[in-house]
């Protein structure tokens, strides 16, 4: 019996849980999913110019910043009602990025002061010393 009722008490946790998560993603859904994506319409060395631009001025970050980044200065109306990049174009800034990490002006992983860690990998990156960004 003291199994059943623990049973029914774990099922009832997981309903409220789920309640609560599927609440969370309506909004979220409302505030971003319900934007029409928005290509870049700019060159690859444009769009290269405000990355390096972007990391002459912040030397490290995460891609989704670069997106943001991106996004607001050359979309800038769409960027202010909050339309996304398509996936195109974040594979445009992604394949840019990894780029100037073949010419050693960009590396992966970059320290995180909020959890005091390097973080080692991509999305994570920051500019090289020696990088000759224009």
């Amino acid at each position: 019996m003291k199994t059943l009722t623990l049973i029914k008490f774990y099922f009832l946790f997981l309903l409220i849980v789920v309640k609560k998560k599927s609440k969370f993603m309506s909004f979220v859904q409302r505030e971003t999913y319900g934007k029409k994506e928005v290509d870049l319409d700019a060159s690859y060395e444009s769009i290269r110019s405000l990355i390096e631009e972007y990391l002459n001025e912040k030397k490290s970050g995460n891609l989704d910043w670069i997106y943001r980044y991106v996004n607001e200065n050359t979309n800038a109306d769409d960027a202010r009602n909050g339309s996304p990049l398509s996936a195109k174009a974040k594979q445009l800034i992604s394949d840019i990025m990894w780029d100037l990490v073949i010419e050693n002006k960009v590396r992966p992983g970059c320290w995180d002061n909020y959890s005091k860690e390097f973080k080692h990998n991509f999305p994570f990156f920051h500019v090289s010393e020696n990088a000759n960004l224009s």
